[in-house]
């Protein structure tokens, strides 16, 4: 009888053994519950989101050549976007945060993107920065919010899922379309646009503009010719964001070894005053031999 209780007992152990070997075995092999396994793939979304936003950054939506990362850039046209003492001795959360009572540091940066003149940091002007998703930026919702998301994991924000569901939350107050829906589908990706969408401007009014700042001084009567050392504003293909970056550099001090030290002639120009520069400059481009 003791003999029967012992070989029961061993083989309810070795069921048991094996059941538990089991366990770890599926474990092994990505069994894991649905709900680690979806936040894994939510995660690494968010990082795609962060790099994608980095592109956007720093192609489409040329926000580099108004606002520097820290100790990244040396753009001034635009407040600094991430710590740099004394003017910015805190990383961009944590002013975010400060700016508007009862304003969360996402609701802030999304509000600025799609609304920058609704708050204006002390010594900048109101009218400089565009609404990036209307003319001549039209980023997509989905471009701001991989911005939002480069620029909060630059400041040093954990990015993920639940932040990314912040951004969405705060975009929807701008039209932005809830997650999965047919008008989300539609609206297209990041990889969508490669330049910016600026409009062709008026040559002749910017003809007018680029002698009233006096460019000629340094750039010839059309652009064409480089005086004492000024670069050469066309080479015959340069596109608008090129020639945009080019202009709007001249809005402070420039550090680049290939650029004169100029006055900020163009700090006050508004959107419309610089596609009519463009304008004028790509058209004087296609008129050379």
């Amino acid at each position: 009888m003791a003999h029967g209780v012992g070989i029961v007992a061993f083989c309810g152990s070795l069921i048991l053994g094996f059941a538990l070997l089991g366990q770890y075995l599926e474990g092994l092999s990505g069994g894991a519950p649905a709900a680690a396994s979806g936040a894994t793939a939510g995660q690494a979304d968010a990082v795609g989101l962060v790099e994608a936003g980095d592109a956007v950054f720093h192609g489409a939506g040329i926000c580099f050549a108004c606002h520097s990362l820290g100790t990244q850039g040396s753009a001034v046209r635009g407040p600094n976007l991430g710590a740099l003492p004394p003017q910015w001795p805190e990383p961009l959360h944590v002013r975010a945060e400060q700016r508007i009572p009862g304003k969360s540091a996402v609701e802030y940066l999304v509000e600025s993107l799609y609304t920058p003149d609704a708050f204006v940091e002390t010594g900048f002007q109101k009218g400089v920065m565009p609404a990036v998703a209307e003319p001549p930026m039209s980023l997509s919702h989905e471009q701001i919010r991989s911005v939002c998301m480069y620029m909060l994991d630059r400041s040093g924000v954990s990015v993920g899922p639940e932040l990314e569901e912040e951004i969405r939350k705060a975009q929807a107050a701008f039209g932005a379309p809830p997650r999965g829906s047919p008008e989300e589908k539609g609206a297209g990706s990041v990889e969508d646009d490669t330049d910016v969408g600026f409009p062709p401007g008026d040559p002749a009014a910017g003809a007018a503009r680029y002698q009233s700042l006096g460019c000629p001084r340094c750039h010839g009567e059309r652009g064409g010719v480089a005086v004492d050392g000024a670069p050469v504003l066309f080479t015959g293909d340069r596109s608008h964001s090129e020639l945009l970056v080019s202009i709007v550099r001249h809005a402070g001090p420039v550090d680049d070894a290939d650029l004169p030290n100029v006055p900020e002639l163009v700090s006050g120009l508004s959107v419309r005053g610089l596609a009519d520069l463009i304008g004028f400059l790509r058209q004087t481009s296609e008129e050379e031999p």
